[in-house]
């Protein structure tokens, strides 16, 4: 029979796997409770939560989540592991996680679940290296916005050099 204090945490982790976009395993071996508290700190600006799991209970819940995962990685979960629940727009998050880990050396990111997708530990520094998405919403409104406004210019430009021509020609004609 199940510890009822062990099916209660399953329970709230679920939640939290399926309210983020994403979640991130650290293994914090090494982490002073003081590093490990501003690691918290840092991560709760960037709209994500950082919680300490079991690693029995995570594994189940991970097997829960992507059902379609046949087989977890095994050095995934052997060590501590620290879970960071990431938000809607986690790339802040993310990059605040790496600047901690520059810093400090320590945690080491074990792997992660991002859009029901397993990913490895080098997969989940690549994808902090990305912009955040407002960053990439106007990369992408500029880009869509650049061949009206080349139009404009060169539809534009006939209409100068109609102007520029006549100016000549009054200049030519003596009248300033």
């Amino acid at each position: 029979m199940p510890n009822l204090k062990n099916v209660e945490q399953l329970e709230r982790l679920n939640q939290q796997i399926s309210d983020s976009a994403g979640t991130i395993f650290l293994d914090y071996k090494g982490l002073s409770t003081a590093q490990l508290e501003a690691l918290r700190e840092n991560i709760e600006q960037g709209s994500a939560s950082l919680n300490i799991t079991k690693n029995s209970l995570l594994t189940i819940a991970i097997k829960r989540a992507l059902p379609q995962q046949t087989s977890l990685p095994t050095d995934l979960f052997r060590q501590p592991t620290a879970t960071l629940f990431l938000k809607e727009d986690y790339a802040h998050a993310l990059k605040q996680l790496i600047d901690f880990i520059k810093a400090n050396d320590l945690p080491v990111i074990k792997g992660g679940v991002v859009e029901h997708r397993l990913l490895n530990a080098t997969q989940v520094k690549s994808l902090a290296a990305l912009p955040s998405r407002e960053v990439l919403m106007s990369q992408l409104l500029g880009q869509l916005l650049a061949p009206v406004s080349q139009l404009v210019g060169v539809l534009s430009g006939t209409n100068r050099k109609l102007v520029y021509a006549l100016d000549a020609v009054r200049k030519s004609k003596g009248g300033e």
